[in-house]
């Protein structure tokens, strides 16, 4: 494997974490005074899905020459993160796993996609 593709990988996967981490830390503490909304959900739900995407197509940019493997290691790489982070938080259980792994599915698919957006390039 080319080190590039790691590279874009790995830029993808903390680009997925920083987006999602950040828009959920920085929404959460302006959305307090609403307290539990449905509002509050959507834009989770929103966010959850659209950082992937960004993650994704940011490891293919990176990576050029095999832009797929490289949205495949952002969204594994950040979706481990997560679950290890879920089950560390909410313990662990049938539910949080099967919530933790749908999600992680959900974001390398997403990332995989999102990196076949690229163009690969053949490098010399």
């Amino acid at each position: 494997m080319n080190k590039r593709v790691f590279i874009g990988g790995f830029v993808g996967a903390v680009v997925i974490l920083v987006f999602t981490i950040g828009i959920l830390w920085g929404f959460g503490s302006f959305s307090d005074q609403w307290g539990s909304s449905p509002a509050n959900m959507v834009i989770s739900v929103i966010t959850i899905l659209i950082t992937p995407i960004a993650g994704g197509f940011t490891a293919a940019l990176i990576s050029k020459s095999q832009p797929h493997k490289a949205g495949i290691i952002a969204g594994l790489g950040a979706s481990l993160v997560i679950f290890i982070a879920w089950l560390i938080l909410m313990g662990i259980n049938g539910s949080t796993l099967l919530s933790g792994l749908v999600i992680g599915f959900i974001w390398v698919g997403l990332a995989r996609i999102a990196s076949g957006f690229v163009k690969p390039v053949k490098m010399s």
